[in-house]
């Protein structure tokens, strides 16, 4: 062959390999790219971080313990409050209604030690048993903002029992758990208002 006929036949080859590649540019430069902004690049990355983030916790499973005070500074914020309860109609013995809550006699406790890493107290397996002690009703008299009434005087005796978890991390680690009982007495009086009717029995008017 001839050099003229190698030449045309390189020229031919070169071509059949680029051609490919001038296609693939000129439909990238028919599709205008979007820009991305700084702005925009930084949020996408920090919802992929979110979304990744949301995932490992939702694989999480809490196993640290709840302790009573925890437990207890839940719901007891309105243990406070004067309960005013209907009047006590005739015949009938009042009752204790008015029954003290899990988180209040919780609270009464003894609260825990907590050293981390050296000293830590535990309590599991709490079991509270309630006996009314005092079940008595004052005669009616006038309360300020609530008017004439009865006072209903309850005490109750709580007796807790639990497991006690001594866990000691610091200089010996050792932990011992013991069953462990306590008593908490708590009053809870309340009102009990009293109906016209009542007033008018016990003062003998008559209409």
């Amino acid at each position: 062959m001839s050099t003229r006929c190698w030449v045309v036949y390189l020229m031919s080859m070169v071509l059949l390999l680029v051609n490919p590649l001038l296609q693939v540019e000129a439909e990238n430069k028919a599709q205008p790219r979007q820009r991305v902004t700084p702005k925009q690049a930084v949020n996408s990355e920090w919802k992929d971080d979110i979304r990744t983030l949301i995932e490992a916790l939702n694989k999480v499973q809490p196993t640290q313990r709840v302790t009573p005070k925890q437990l207890a500074n839940r719901e007891w914020k309105d243990d406070f409050r004067t309960t005013i309860m209907p009047p006590i109609r005739e015949g009938e013995t009042a009752k204790p209604d008015v029954v003290p809550n899990d988180a209040r006699i919780l609270h009464a406790l003894r609260p825990t030690t907590k050293e981390p890493g050296v000293y830590e107290e535990f309590r599991d397996d709490i079991k509270i048993v309630k006996k009314c002690l005092v079940n008595k009703v004052d005669p009616p008299r006038f309360f300020p903002l609530v008017g004439r009434a009865q006072l209903h005087r309850c005490r109750w005796k709580c007796t807790v029992s639990f497991n006690e978890t001594i866990v000691v991390s610091w200089p010996f680690p050792f932990d011992i758990t013991q069953p462990r009982k306590a008593v908490v007495y708590i009053d809870l009086d309340h009102l009990h208002r009293v109906s016209e009717e009542q007033e008018r029995v016990k003062s003998g008017y008559v209409p």
